[in-house]
């Protein structure tokens, strides 16, 4: 019977080393899991913040985009108007010329 007690003994304080490593083992767990949830909300706050400057550069390039079409446009319809200053100038000193010399 004694060392029925003995093997008992043995064995439950086996059995008690064990969960003492388990339960070791899981708050080791539980802390990386914690860290690493940590990790992700802050990354998750870092995507937000990155998406809001995204969004912001976007309304600036589109703005400067919108900008640059209408001084273009601009540009062009100056360009047509000074062609067209340009022409008319040289038409009339070419029928000025014609007549003197006709």
């Amino acid at each position: 019977m004694e060392k029925e007690q003995a093997y008992l003994k043995s064995g439950l304080k086996e059995l008690n080393e064990l969960m003492t490593a388990l339960l070791y083992r899981q708050d080791k767990t539980d802390a990386k899991l914690e860290a690493l949830a940590m990790d992700v909300h802050n990354i998750h706050g870092e995507i937000a913040s990155l998406k809001q400057g995204l969004h912001k550069l976007e309304k600036k390039v589109d703005s400067h985009y919108q900008q640059l079409n209408e001084q273009l446009n601009n540009i062009k319809l100056l360009d047509v108007d000074f062609a067209v200053h340009k022409t008319t100038e040289n038409e009339r000193e070419i029928y000025k010329m014609k007549s003197r010399l006709f």
